[in-house]
């Protein structure tokens, strides 16, 4: 509905007003000549009402011109047979009615044009806005196209998130399996270590033992023994030897208690490395790898190790055993 105070005949005059002053005729134009009022809807409502009415006038002016005429004609010449006298002021007043309705049809005409030049301007404004529509359009298809591509990038993205979380879960559960198998080397290590300890110690006390068993067997047959004089250096050449090899057996339990202490320096540096490999998750395959090949050497170490502590045990049987077969029957040394 129209505001308060617009009417049609307002904004004829004032689409006159613009066309005089030789300025676009346009829905905004108009608007502000009547004082921005009235809506832009009712305003190009009633442009387009006034255009239709001027082109319909134009019809009734070119009919009446028509009519008029021909009404003049007839009447020439009715006045020209009947009153040939009073032609001459005839033909003045019919010139004079002419002039006035030529000039009448000038202003219908130029206004006519006036309507025809604001519904040019209506048309290309008209024009503009479904162009803008258009680009708007086109706009919202391709912020479509725009979101659907960021939605499959997203997903993506989402995906790789999900993949590195699962690659991430398998490298910690590698991890744990990993630690684990180094406790439990370390705590076989120790074990190990701790059995070697005690049945090396048990070794000497036994190997004292029977020293202190074969001093006092010495003593008691000391006289039987100053009769093989030979015989008992032999024998105390023999416990020299037994002694230093004894001496260089303990050397080599010392030498694998060191090799085994420095193995568990390593054992706890990987443990350090693997604690650094968990937090590190971009080079922990890496380093799990240089950690694996680690604990791969020090059981191959580890291996040798026990082969030299059999190889120690079945010398040290050795020289037990000759010794008990010395004790039984020095004659036989």
């Amino acid at each position: 509905m129209a505001r308060s105070g617009i009417s049609k005949k307002m904004v004829y005059q004032a689409i006159k007003q613009l066309t005089s002053a030789n300025s676009a005729v346009t829905v905004d134009a108009v608007r502000a000549e009547l004082g921005h009022t009235g809506s832009k809807t009712t305003i190009c409502r009633f442009m387009n009402e006034l255009e239709q009415e001027q082109a319909e006038q134009g019809d009734k002016l070119a009919l009446l011109n028509d009519v008029l005429l021909a009404l003049v004609s007839d009447v020439a010449k009715k006045m020209h047979d009947d009153l040939q006298s009073p032609l001459l002021d005839a033909q003045a007043q019919l010139t004079e009615k002419q002039k006035q309705w030529q000039e009448q049809y000038d202003q219908l005409l130029s206004a006519f044009d006036e309507e025809q030049s604001a519904k040019r301007l209506v048309q290309s404004d008209r024009d503009t806005l479904n162009n803008k529509l258009e680009k708007l359009n086109n706009q919202s298809v391709e912020g479509n196209l725009l979101q659907a591509k960021q939605n499959e990038v997203i997903q993506s993205l989402q995906q790789q998130v999900i993949t590195q979380k699962k690659h991430i879960d398998s490298l910690e559960d590698k991890h744990n399996q990993a630690r684990d198998a180094l406790n439990h080397f370390r705590e076989s290590a120790k074990e190990q270590r701790e059995q070697e300890n005690q049945r090396h110690a048990n070794q000497v006390q036994l190997l004292q033992s029977e020293l202190r068993q074969a001093q006092q067997s010495g003593v008691i047959k000391q006289e039987k023994l100053s009769r093989q004089d030979k015989a008992i250096a032999a024998f105390e050449v023999e416990i020299a030897y037994f002694e230093q090899a004894q001496k260089q057996t303990k050397d080599e339990f010392t030498t694998i208690a060191n090799i085994k202490s420095k193995l568990d320096m390593e054992l706890v540096m990987l443990k350090h490395t693997l604690s650094v490999i968990t937090k590190d998750n971009q080079i922990s395959e890496s380093k799990l790898g240089n950690a694996s090949e680690k604990v791969i050497v020090l059981e191959q170490q580890c291996k040798k190790l026990s082969t030299i502590n059999t190889q120690l045990r079945g010398e040290v049987k050795t020289k037990d055993h000759l010794i008990t077969q010395w004790m039984s029957n020095p004659k036989s040394v």
